[in-house]
């Protein structure tokens, strides 16, 4: 291989992550963390626990007791987008109340890598498309691993 094309390889290398390479080359779908710090992964998942107690949670448009399933438009190797909603509750006058407020949302899953040896979507973003949650809810959380664990970070 000739000085000039051993340049290109490597500038190309340098500029795709080999993590999303790997992730397209091999036709594979990654997969996202559908408990907050728990060891279950999986694809296009019917709902999504992100927290632990009192628990923001994604799914369906129904009600919190009857929420339905997210409705996933695409999910493809690097990236994954569906409709549902966020149900927080807002603990008034106490988190006892199980009184949760809903707030329809578009959810966009990216950033494809290996993570803890399986192939998983890193980034989950969340566009409010009506009532928007009280100011601090986070609408960017990356997946990170604890005690061998996947959880949601901000």
């Amino acid at each position: 291989m000739s000085d000039r094309k051993r340049l290109v390889v490597a500038l190309v290398a340098a500029v795709i992550p080999w993590s999303a390479t790997t992730a397209v080359a091999a036709g594979a779908t990654p997969e996202v963390p559908i408990q907050f710090f728990s060891p279950l992964l999986a694809r296009r998942p019917a709902n999504i626990v992100l927290a632990t107690i009192t628990p923001p949670a994604l799914a369906g448009t129904g009600t919190f007791k009857r929420p339905g399933s997210i409705k996933w438009k695409t999910w493809t190797p690097t990236s994954a987008t569906g409709v549902g909603a966020e149900f927080l509750d807002p603990c008034r006058p106490s988190c006892a109340e199980d009184d949760y407020a809903k707030f329809p949302v578009t959810i966009r899953f990216s950033d494809p890598g290996r993570l803890a040896g399986h192939l998983v979507f890193r980034r989950l973003s969340l566009a409010f498309t009506g009532r928007r949650p009280p100011k601090g809810t986070p609408t960017r959380l990356t997946v990170g691993v604890r005690d061998d664990k996947f959880e949601y970070q901000p």
